[in-house]
């Protein structure tokens, strides 16, 4: 329009860090005040990766040099540099008190590859149930069972949260079910309280091989139908708990 300069929006552009500067931040950071949860950034394929024992293997976007966003996060991470330009100190935006200084090499941890898949289980009086499963494509063996009905929607369930929730039965290499009880987000009927033959046939559909162990996790909801499920002639619930 005569009057106005109209401008095209420049898209802003990060320069991506040198490997030497990528390689310098390489190593286990370790919070002081929680020494048992430390986090590990390395180089892989030109790009800076954290993992932990809690946390798969993630990509960090760069900002700076020295500055990283997470994705899917509100924070980012600021690096703090030693007199040789190595990494010393990492610090989260959302907790800048707290200081994550190098406490050594990095530590690369454990992760199976969780394949995850949706089902309808269809139980005794046909109704069906949605469930999420996820099972490790890289273990041929016959496993174990961690089953869990939840009212809260199985859908977040995905191998980042597994390995975040259940690090130990992850590394383990449990099949992992997470259920919408009856009448809840995507399972089909009518909600109820107590109804215990869902674990049981579950199982149905999602044993494939012999187990060697099902344990059945449940909340304050479904504590009824947990407890009774391995009392309900259900040899492959060998263990529950509320």
């Amino acid at each position: 329009m005569p009057g106005f300069t109209q401008t095209v929006p420049q898209e802003t552009r990060v320069a991506e860090p040198s490997a030497a500067q990528l390689a310098a931040l390489s190593g286990e950071y370790t919070n002081p005040h929680e020494p048992d949860t430390p986090i590990s950034f390395y180089v892989q394929d030109g790009k800076l990766i954290v993992e932990s024992e809690r946390n798969v293997p993630t990509e960090l976007k760069p900002i700076s040099a020295t500055e990283f966003s997470w994705p899917h996060a509100k924070f980012t991470l600021h690096f703090i540099l030693d007199a040789e330009g190595r990494g010393d100190s990492v610090n989260f935006s959302d907790t800048p008190s707290d200081s994550y200084r190098r406490t050594g090499p990095p530590v690369h941890h454990l992760f199976h590859d969780y394949q995850r898949s949706e089902v309808m289980i269809p139980m005794r009086d046909g109704v069906k149930l949605h469930a999420v499963i996820l099972k490790p494509a890289d273990i041929a063996a016959p496993l174990p069972f961690l089953i869990q009905r939840t009212p809260y929607g199985a859908d977040g369930v995905n191998r980042a949260s597994f390995f975040s929730s259940r690090p130990e039965l992850a590394r383990d290499g449990y099949i992992y079910v997470s259920q919408d009880i009856r009448g809840r987000y995507k399972s089909e009927g009518e909600f109820v309280m107590s109804h215990p033959s869902p674990t049981i046939a579950t199982l149905k559909p999602s044993t494939k091989a012999p187990t060697l162990t099902t344990l059945s996790p449940g909340c304050s909801r479904t504590s009824p139908a947990t407890t009774a499920a391995p009392a309900l002639s259900a040899p492959a619930i060998p263990a529950s708990w509320p």
